[in-house]
């Protein structure tokens, strides 16, 4: 490794150029997820996120947990789907509080919801 021990890129046409980070790119969502975190530790609600491919059994997973565990916890889902309702829409009845973000209008059809995203759920 060269003595700046960021290995070997002499196969690459820049071979060791650097760019100078000024600024994290994650910064206001580090920020906000920080909230998050505080918002929820104040209100002693553990926050699990639950995330896999498409047809994995997700849905299905937290179906069984509402229905196991409705009459003995407080629970609220936030489900991101990038369209449609159909995974909340399950969940609808069974004692929990569902949120819906679709993230394909005006989050920019990402599949996975990041920490302002929750944020506005919340």
């Amino acid at each position: 490794m060269p003595s700046g021990g960021h290995g070997d890129h002499s196969g690459y046409g820049t071979e060791s150029d650097r760019v100078v980070v000024l600024e994290r790119i994650f910064a206001e969502n580090d920020q906000t997820a920080a909230a998050n975190r505080g918002d929820f530790d104040h209100a002693a609600v553990t926050a699990i996120n639950l995330m896999s491919s498409p047809g994995a059994g997700k849905t299905m997973l937290l179906r069984e947990t509402l229905l196991r565990l409705r009459s003995r916890l407080r629970i609220g889902i936030v489900e991101g789907d990038i369209e449609t309702s159909i995974d909340a829409d399950r969940l609808e009845g069974l004692g929990a509080a569902v949120a819906l973000i679709n993230t394909s209008n005006g989050f920019g059809g990402e599949c996975h919801l990041d920490a302002p995203m929750v944020r506005s759920a919340l």
